[in-house]
């Protein structure tokens, strides 16, 4: 197996600043946060990867149930309140927490960008209401990186109905990029050996190989809301945490290269210097960001369309498979919940704007050589126009080729059809939900 690189890193995480306002004290008794404080957090409590976070939060007449932690307002990690404290209840008797007054847990700071800020924010007992408690800003240590002689990890950045399909299709065409079976299947190989990572690397899995606390069907997963401390053996609990992470991520980039290291030639791509996959936007260090540190050469493309016709495409797509609301949520729900992906999305591409280029669908279609052109400059791939006019003429011809993808007769059709499927009310809730991805993304609102 590759051998992780233990070179000398930065003493884990630091929280470079605590901001706590003035508590609403018509809504809460107490909030005090005990961990983590300004400065650097010691490697021997919570390593390079981790991040305690403890603290207390008392409601008055309304029961806290959760604490949040936010990032870009959208719910990073969950922590159910799982401390008792007497002492502070007796304080404060009128309290509507009655048994539970703290919460506590080692949080994967993986799952944080290396330059971090983010939100503790109080869950009331409506499961809906949340109240801001503090915002922290850090730093965290980062991955050991592979060589530069690995493949290159091309993401395609999208929330879906964007041309995706036929980008990638487009791309798969080059001899210098492989991927499997561009429009024969979502291939997800990255985002699979990365989601198995974040999870395995999660204090609330691999403690569980020291606290078993039973061997129920997915055990070794731990619980989302408890995490064991194993501060009586700070070796084996530093050595789980740090050395363990950084073979664990050696494993898993050796699982992605090889799979690509064997298909290259066998789709007579010898020389492919990257591998190319969708991957859908996520809060905090979305997947091409934690590629980023394990392949060092990773570049990301991000796709968007105006959403208000990826909205309309969605609907149509499949009897509007594309468009399937949660159970128990709404239309306007799930329009709302898109939103805050976009916006995410635009927020992501911002942090990594020096590896990650913005294609829009609208260019795409309307500007294909100048647009295609642009896209293999970032690549750092041969833009002359033998180049350009190859990857132009296989977009081209996937349009009749990757027919049952569209849900207009042609991809002009496709662009501001919200003006005629969309009724003025849904164009409204549309609107309001991706207004500031919209104006992010340099689309109009008129």
């Amino acid at each position: 197996m590759e051998a992780a690189i233990s070179q000398s890193r930065p003493a884990g995480v630091e929280i470079l600043d605590v901001s706590i306002p003035e508590l609403d004290r018509d809504r809460f008794c107490h909030f005090g946060l005990i961990m983590p404080k300004a400065g650097a957090q010691s490697p021997n409590v919570v390593g390079p990867y981790s991040l305690d976070v403890e603290g207390r939060v008392l409601g008055r007449d309304e029961r806290v149930v959760a604490v949040d932690l936010m990032v870009d307002d959208i719910t990073l990690q969950r922590i159910l309140l799982n401390i008792l404290d007497r002492e502070l209840g007796e304080r404060h008797p009128e309290t509507a927490n009655r048994n539970r007054h703290g919460f506590y847990k080692r949080v994967n700071a993986l799952r944080l960008t290396p330059e971090f800020e983010f939100t503790i924010e109080a869950l009331l007992e409506d499961k809906k209401t949340h109240v801001k408690m503090c915002e922290l800003r850090g730093t965290r240590s980062t991955l050991p990186p592979g060589s530069d002689d690995l493949l290159r990890p091309l993401m395609i950045t999208t929330l879906g109905r964007s041309g995706s399909t036929a980008i990638i299709n487009m791309l798969s065409s080059h001899p210098q990029i492989v991927a499997y079976k561009p429009t024969g299947t979502e291939t997800r190989v990255a985002s699979y050996w990365m989601d198995v990572f974040m999870t395995l690397a999660d204090p609330s899995s691999f403690l569980r190989q020291i606290y078993p606390q039973g061997l129920s069907h997915n055990w070794w997963l731990g619980d989302a809301h408890v995490t064991p401390r194993l501060d009586d053996d700070p070796d084996t609990r530093d050595w789980l945490g740090i050395d363990a992470v950084d073979d664990l991520a050696a494993l898993c980039r050796l699982r992605i290269e090889a799979f690509y290291r064997q298909l290259a030639p066998r789709i007579d791509r010898p020389d492919a210097l990257y591998f190319v996959e969708k991957c859908q936007p996520r809060v905090g260090n979305a997947l091409p960001g934690l590629l980023g540190e394990l392949y060092p050469l990773t570049k990301e493309i991000v796709l968007v369309r105006d959403f208000r016709d990826m909205v309309c495409s969605m609907l149509s797509y499949k009897e509007g498979t594309a468009f399937a609301p949660r159970p128990g949520t709404t239309w306007q729900d799930h329009t709302e919940e898109l939103g805050k992906s976009a916006l995410n999305l635009f927020y992501n591409w911002q942090r990594r704007s020096g590896n990650a280029h913005l294609v829009r669908y609208e260019d795409l279609v309307r500007e294909p050589h100048r647009t295609i052109k642009d896209l293999l400059l970032h690549l750092n791939l041969d833009a002359g126009g033998n180049a350009v006019e190859g990857l132009a003429a296989v977009l081209e011809r996937s349009r009749s080729t990757l027919k049952q993808h569209r849900t207009t007769a042609a991809p002009d059709e496709s662009i501001g059809r919200r003006r005629t499927d969309l009724g003025p009310r849904r164009l409204e809730v549309v609107e309001e939900a991706f207004g500031p991805a919209l104006e992010g993304f340099g689309y109009s609102l008129s």
